[in-house]
């Protein structure tokens, strides 16, 4: 973190003196579905300086200071959870940065275009029952070739790895409603078969839909 002028700071990977590293799947299946991580990883993707002011600086600061000071807390019953609320806090508060630098800026390239409207159509919940690369882009009248390029390009990352991140929070969501059965959540998400929903829930949660709601049994 350096000093950049006008009480300004950048944060910026090449001169950051604290750095935390975790699993990116357990990052991001942290986030609720409001998506705006899908445009914070484009944000960063695009422009990976991000200026704060003194006390932007500070809650970040904060924040690491936080994490670091409970690593040790490995004694816990709820350690994962407790670390996964404070890593919750911390990202939210760098999506902030995000999301108000994002509304200073001005896109209107065509490729920009395509990819902001994946991202608004991802933020309605469609990928609760499409997951298809091929259904957005009929959606946005181009070719599934075209879409995925352009979003590579732009992002870094594949669509399907945004429907992804859009679909788990609203996976966890059913698998957290107890008075829903297995059958109902794969109906209600339009997977063809229980085995199909059972290796989607296990590629992107780590465990089985029923060790998933095992483990969100009190312990002991």
């Amino acid at each position: 973190m350096g000093q950049a002028g006008d009480g300004e700071h950048v944060v910026d990977n090449a001169e950051a003196v604290h750095i935390a590293a975790a699993d990116n799947k357990y990052l991001q299946g942290l986030l609720p579905s409001n998506n705006y991580s899908i445009g914070g990883s484009i944000s960063l993707n695009q422009n990976p300086v991000i200026k704060v002011d003194d006390r932007q600086a500070e809650i970040l600061l904060e924040d690491f200071h936080r994490l670091r000071d409970r690593l040790n807390d490995r004694h816990l019953l709820f350690y994962r959870e407790m670390m996964g609320s404070l890593c919750l806090t911390m990202m939210y508060d760098i999506i902030e940065l995000h999301a108000r630098r994002d509304a200073t800026d001005t896109h209107s390239d065509r490729t920009a275009i395509i990819v902001r409207q994946l991202t608004d159509l991802l933020a309605t919940g469609i990928s609760r029952t499409e997951r298809d690369v091929s259904y957005y882009a009929e959606r946005l009248n181009v070719s599934t070739k075209y879409l995925s390029a352009t979003v590579k390009r732009v992002t870094g990352h594949s669509v399907s790895s945004f429907i992804d991140r859009a679909t788990v929070p609203i996976l966890k969501k059913y698998l957290n409603n107890e008075r829903l059965s297995l059958t109902q959540i794969a109906d209600r998400m339009n997977f063809t078969s229980l085995s199909y929903f059972s290796r989607y829930c296990t590629k992107h949660l780590g465990q089985s839909p029923s060790d998933y709601r095992r483990s969100l049994q009190p312990r002991g």
